[in-house]
């Protein structure tokens, strides 16, 4: 009997496998995916527009004397384009210079006779890359009240009466004049009590020469 030979069958194909990359390569890659997103989204805002950095006066600030003017610093040079600065207090809008553009400086004074209260400022200027930024901030000033120094008044000057002392010779009483005559009727007593004394003064003498020496009466 002749010997079979068992057929052999091809083996079937099998499709290579992709090679993976190595494990520490894999787990980087959403990390870095991630990073590149957030380099591209702060870098846009840099690259966009400037910024105001400050402010003089500051924002929310209270002063305690008036300021001589808005003084507004940004991140880059500004384009000396249609700057505009407006300030609103307590009594309506505040009267300020045209602002100066200087660099990344912008300028406006203000005057001197500010009143006490709450203050906003509204600025809006051109940045580098000619697109406008505009913004607002508020200050409040409470400068103390001045002293008001009252001015002297010449007063008119009042003499008071003088008040006589009994002792002044000017007001003693005016003492009637004595009259060295007296009355009529007291010179008549007078002289007639003068007579009568001397007739009995001649009298007696009469008397003392006839009568003798040696007689009682």
């Amino acid at each position: 009997m002749p010997c079979s030979v068992p057929e052999r069958r091809p083996a079937p194909l099998v499709a290579p496998r992709a090679r993976r990359p190595a494990g520490r390569t894999a787990r980087l890659l959403p990390l870095l995916g991630l990073l590149t997103a957030l380099g591209v989204l702060t870098a846009a805002p840099a690259a966009a527009h400037d910024q105001l950095l400050s402010a003089d006066p500051p924002a929310d600030a209270v002063l305690t004397a008036p300021p001589a003017a808005v003084s507004l610093s940004f991140s880059a040079e500004l384009l000396d384009i249609s700057a505009t600065v407006l300030v609103d207090g307590p009594a309506g809008p505040v009267e300020v210079t045209a602002p100066t553009v200087v660099g990344k400086q912008v300028t406006a004074a203000l005057p001197a006779d500010l009143p006490n209260g709450p203050y906003v400022v509204t600025w809006r200027v051109v940045s580098g890359d000619g697109h406008p930024i505009q913004g607002t901030y508020d200050f409040t000033l409470e400068a103390p009240s001045p002293i008001s120094t009252p001015t002297s008044t010449p007063t008119a000057t009042t003499t008071a009466p003088v008040t006589p002392t009994p002792t002044d010779p000017a007001v003693l009483p005016t003492m009637p004049e004595q009259r060295t005559g007296g009355s009529p009727l007291a010179t008549g007593v007078v002289s007639l009590l003068a007579v009568v004394t001397a007739a009995v003064v001649l009298i007696e003498r009469r008397v003392r020469r006839r009568t003798p020496p040696g007689d009682p009466r």
